[in-house]
């Protein structure tokens, strides 16, 4: 459970960011993989957005943007706001109620750049026009968080690991198998767990690092 996480925590202790890569986002998404490696490295193409122009847009284009830019792809958003540059979109951000509490008013839930490139101040351009406070989640499988100091948030906790399913192709998210969701799946018993279950029908349990949880204040 604590494998990756700590492999994470020691190498923060080092002064060293470990990037965590499943084999499956380098086969199938090597652009964005390699995208966000250049990034670590300050070697991507940078744009200031003082020079874009900021604009609603919708879910719709957003996931469109975040499929070829984000490696978790698409999400489920209330409303996304994106800059554009020479009227292409270039940066993007999405928004919707927090999923898992209900002590903030806004949750970010999606953010990245086009491809190699990276929008200095992009994330704080988009932010200034959201009301009220914010939650967002840093995936420590390969954020460290520092975008969201810079835009005025604070760090409020770090999650345990969570976990998702694999029968060696990909991982798929543990919401999709919940046990009240698998009682068709050949095996089932009410008698046993979500987690035998899968077992016996030879899915195999990949733990992450968990998340840095960032608040801002409304």
């Amino acid at each position: 459970r604590h494998y990756h996480l700590a492999k994470t925590t020691d190498c923060e202790e080092k002064g060293i960011q470990l990037l965590h890569l499943w084999d499956f986002e380098i086969k199938e998404k090597l652009p964005i993989v390699t995208s966000i490696i250049k990034s670590k490295l300050k070697l991507n193409k940078k744009i200031g957005a003082r020079k874009c122009v900021l604009r609603d847009i919708t879910v719709k284009e957003a996931n469109e943007f975040f499929e070829k830019t984000h490696l978790q792809g698409g999400c489920v958003a209330s409303f996304a706001k994106g800059l554009f540059y020479d009227n292409t979109l270039v940066c993007c951000a999405s928004f919707g109620k927090p999923r898992f509490t209900k002590d903030y008013d806004i949750e970010l839930i999606r953010f990245s750049s086009e491809l190699e490139l990276n929008i200095i101040g992009g994330m704080s351009k988009i932010l200034k026009e959201i009301k009220g406070s914010i939650i967002s989640y840093a995936n420590r499988r390969i954020s460290t968080g520092d975008a969201y100091h810079q835009c005025g948030f604070v760090f409020h906790h770090s999650t345990a690991p969570s976990y998702g399913y694999t029968k060696g192709l990909i991982i798929e998210s543990r919401m999709k198998y919940q046990k009240h969701k698998l009682k068709d799946m050949e095996h089932y018993s009410p008698d046993l767990s979500e987690v035998e279950i899968m077992a016996l029908n030879n899915y195999h349990r990949i733990w992450d690092c968990g998340n840095n949880v960032f608040i801002r204040e409304g």
